[in-house]
């Protein structure tokens, strides 16, 4: 625990060193949390307040935060969370890797895990991932104390109360929790422990019905918006897109194994597989593990993402880890003439197989100070010197402390927009209809992403650029939709750009650049 929080102590350092003094969060996801749970805290569920909207991919991580914001955490709720879900996952993972390497008296012989130990870390971004400020930490703490919880039940008659714990809060962490949560829930099922698999299944089945029915009366769909705007599977199944679910499903499975991290995956479950079937002196519990295990890398090998500074299969990855070194051990233990060659081929592999989570880990500085460049400087805009309702399509920090109305053209934040999209309608006919219907004066969005849909009624009149480390697009181009606002709108853009940071640069033009 010691040495994950000393190293994300390292990092928050240089993230802070970065952007001269102030802490930013490495993503602009955390600030729709935030958002959400400024809201949540006032009684309203959404960005907007008197608009419903679902832009939260938790359902327990909003609530969290809002509760902390009761005690007055504010911003740093994010990073709280996940000191604790950092702490939790190191305890957990450190006792499951002493379980691989002790021998029968439950004594270390040999010093392989102490060298392992660090470098497993790394791997599983235990120290970069807290800095997100996302669930995600959260998420791997609980699926780790399900790994463990599942190998404890043949050293004791009773089923530890955490697993029953991790069990329930790992779909509320995250939707994909819940493939590793209920393949426990069959394993507990199978080693005839009912009680507390009944107890389990029931509480998540309530839980997540009551998402679902709460979802339903706000007139919302089942799954968030964040769900359903970024898997095109999730959306088709529900009948929320025009295509049909094994589309989706087969091309991003043809282009995820073009990415490093799928196909590590998929090399994981066959050594899972490998390791489980050729020997026969694993444990029933073992055994149940890794079928439990084997569902969920499954399940997230067909249906999960990837990336976006390695926060998504984390769980998954670390769990594999976990449970390889266990079924593995009998390898690890074996006496052979250079004991060192074999600690150091190790060592590579586990760095091999997290490499992109290093990479992100020693950007951590650049990815905080791009926060600060972008999202910060758009929410300074709006808050301090243009006030007026806005539209854009990521929308980070510019929706979190802000009480102008902000209409998300990606749909995360505004389900109106988000239903456009999936539809189909999303023109620059309906955008431009959309806009004017909430009384839009001006947006901030990445072109990029619109290929030529924005309405040429618009006045392209300023662009901000910044570096792209953690951002989506390191444009974001400034239009203008009420002309009777243009001298205003230009008057706040000339005072806004001598108060940019150094590495954001902001172009205005003379008139409308199309």
């Amino acid at each position: 625990m010691i040495l994950v929080l000393a190293g994300v102590a390292y990092f928050f350092q240089k993230a802070l060193a970065a952007t001269g003094g102030t802490f930013f969060y490495t993503l602009d996801d955390p600030y729709i949390h935030l958002s959400l749970a400024e809201n949540i805290r006032a009684g309203h569920y959404g960005i907007n307040v008197g608009e419903v909207a679902s832009p939260s991919s938790s359902i327990l991580y909003p609530f969290l935060l809002a509760g902390l914001m009761f005690l007055g955490a504010g911003s740093w709720g994010p990073l709280i969370l996940n000191l604790i879900g950092a702490a939790g996952l190191a305890w957990v993972f450190a006792g499951l890797l002493f379980d691989a390497f002790a021998d029968e008296g439950g004594q270390l012989t040999r010093p392989d895990p102490i060298v392992l130990l660090p470098f497993s870390f790394l791997a599983i971004h235990a120290f970069g991932l807290p800095l997100n400020g996302m669930e995600h930490t959260l998420h791997v703490w609980v699926s780790l104390a399900i790994v463990a919880g599942l190998l404890a039940l043949d050293r004791r008659d009773g089923v530890p109360l955490a697993l029953v714990v991790a069990i329930i809060a790992a779909p509320l962490l995250r939707f994909e929790g819940a493939a590793l949560a209920f393949a426990a829930i069959a394993v507990l099922t199978w080693q005839r422990r009912f009680s507390a698999a009944a107890t389990a299944a029931v509480v998540v089945i309530v839980c997540i019905a009551s998402y679902v029915v709460s979802m339903w009366a706000l007139g919302l769909p089942p799954l968030p918006s964040s769900v359903l705007t970024k898997h095109e599977t999730a959306a088709a199944i529900l009948g929320d897109g025009s295509v049909s679910p094994l589309l989706p499903l087969f091309l991003q499975l043809f282009v995820d194994l073009q990415e490093p991290q799928p196909t590590h995956l998929l090399i994981a479950i066959c050594l899972l597989v490998l390791a489980i079937t050729r020997t026969k002196k694993h444990s029933k519990t073992e055994r149940g593990t890794t079928f439990a295990i084997s569902i969920a890398a499954a399940a997230h090998f067909l249906f999960g993402d990837y990336g976006w500074r390695g926060r998504y299969e984390i769980y998954i990855f670390a769990s594999l880890i976990s449970i390889l070194f266990i079924l593995y051990r009998d390898f690890f233990k074996q006496n052979t003439r250079f004991p060192i060659l074999k600690t150091t081929a190790t060592c590579l592999i586990i760095l091999t197989v997290g490499f992109s989570n290093i990479i992100y880990l020693f950007q951590t500085p650049a990815a905080s100070h791009n926060i600060f460049n972008q999202q910060y400087q758009m929410h300074r805009f709006s808050t301090e010197f243009y006030d007026r309702p806005v539209a854009a399509n990521d929308i980070g920090y510019l929706s979190y402390q802000n009480d102008v109305y902000l209409l998300d053209l990606w749909g995360l934040g505004s389900e109106q927009a988000r239903q456009m999209r999936a539809d189909g309608d999303m023109t620059s006919e309906e955008i431009g209809q959309i806009t004017i219907k909430n009384g839009i004066a001006y947006a901030m969005v990445y072109e990029e992403w619109f290929s030529g849909s924005l309405p040429e009624s618009w006045c392209r009149l300023a662009i901000l650029e910044t570096s792209r480390v953690s951002v989506a697009i390191g444009s974001v181009v400034f239009y203008l939709i009420d002309m009777t606002e243009e001298q205003a709108f230009r008057t706040a853009l000339t005072e806004f750009e001598p108060t940019l940071p150094a590495a954001a640069n902001l172009t205005i033009y003379p008139s409308c650049d199309s």
